[in-house]
């Protein structure tokens, strides 16, 4: 059933449902991630995070090549972009990065691990810098999953423009593979954890 239309004569077309919230919570990412960016302390003033990778097994995916891992295909993008709309100026010695990554599912098994990788800009020197959500049109229902269809994921970041040109995307995705099975020893059974994380060249 259709939504009920404005009052004849008001002059006045709603926003499409949802859009409102969404706007919002975007213009709340950005926010976050611009404070972040300007104000966690790290050793050379940008959002910069070390973490213990000593468990992760790291492949290199050559430039512009998809990646096949767990019936999923992978491509994955990362360009500068100019300022989003709603967010700050940046000083010049900052700039704003997309990553856009693609996911087909081969099969059934790989429409079943839809869960959201993770996902990060990271140089040749080890240091990375962290990418918020921002937008993906992946079904939230399994069953609407179409098999080898494509579905996107957007991040945005921020990181020093000296290195723009040069970071490349890490990506880590998600083993975890939905089931009905409600015994939840049973459900175990089904899963499988990976380290496998995959470095996109430029």
């Amino acid at each position: 059933m259709s939504p009920p239309g404005p009052e004849q004569g008001d002059g006045s077309t709603p926003p499409p449902p949802g859009r409102s919230r969404r706007t919002g919570l975007r213009l709340a990412a950005l926010g976050a991630l611009a404070v972040l960016a300007f104000g966690a302390p790290t050793v050379d003033r940008y959002l910069v995070h070390v973490e213990n990778f000593d468990r992760d097994v790291v492949h290199t995916v050559p430039a512009g090549k998809p990646l096949t891992f767990l019936n999923v295909s992978w491509q994955v993008a990362v360009a500068r972009i100019p300022p989003p709309k709603g967010a700050k100026p940046l000083p010049p010695e900052r700039t704003w990065m997309k990553v856009s990554a693609t996911r087909v599912a081969l099969n059934q098994d790989g429409a079943l691990r839809d869960t959201k990788p993770e996902v990060e800009l990271t140089d040749d020197a080890g240091r990375s810098w962290q990418v918020l959500d921002f937008e993906d049109n992946v079904p939230t229902d399994v069953a609407e999953h179409k098999l080898r269809t494509p579905y996107g994921y957007t991040w945005l970041g921020i990181v020093p423009a000296a290195v723009a040109d040069r970071v490349r995307v890490r990506l880590k995705p998600n083993a975890y593979r939905h089931t009905a099975e409600t015994d939840l020893r049973k459900a175990a059974q089904g899963q499988q954890e990976t380290y496998d994380v995959f470095v996109f060249d430029r």
